[in-house]
């Protein structure tokens, strides 16, 4: 349950968007579904990019009294270097808008495309 008030209170930036989510959730009982609960849950607007799995595994090392750097080195992680090994050549270069495509959409599709293939090669 605790889980899913994260994700609800990470995914939606509003109150009312945060209430819809836990009216739509099967995990979180309809006792929750109260604006004054929900004021009080924190808003995790600037959150980092971790999965819920390495916060499953950050969270005890920390409580034991290391710092967040120390806990992702623990992990074999690099805090301060999320793409890993990558390198800019291991991306996909820029749609170039001078190029022969003419069309404003499909520049745009293509791009979209390119940001979504390189967040999964940076992965």
């Amino acid at each position: 349950m605790l889980d899913e008030l994260a994700r609800l209170c990470t995914n939606y930036k509003t109150n009312d968007d945060i209430k819809n989510g836990i009216e739509n959730s099967i995990v979180i009982p309809n006792k929750y579904n109260d604006m004054e609960f929900i004021d009080k849950l924190p808003n995790f607007k600037d959150h980092l990019m971790l999965s819920t799995e390495l916060i499953k595994k950050l969270i005890p090392i920390m409580l034991e009294g290391k710092r967040y750097d120390e806990a992702m080195e623990k992990l074999n992680y690099s805090h301060s270097d999320i793409y890993g090994n990558k390198t800019k050549h291991d991306l996909l270069l820029p749609i170039n808008s001078v190029s022969t495509i003419r069309n404003q959409r499909v520049i745009r599709s293509l791009s979209q495309a390119r940001k979504v293939l390189n967040a999964i090669i940076k992965k």
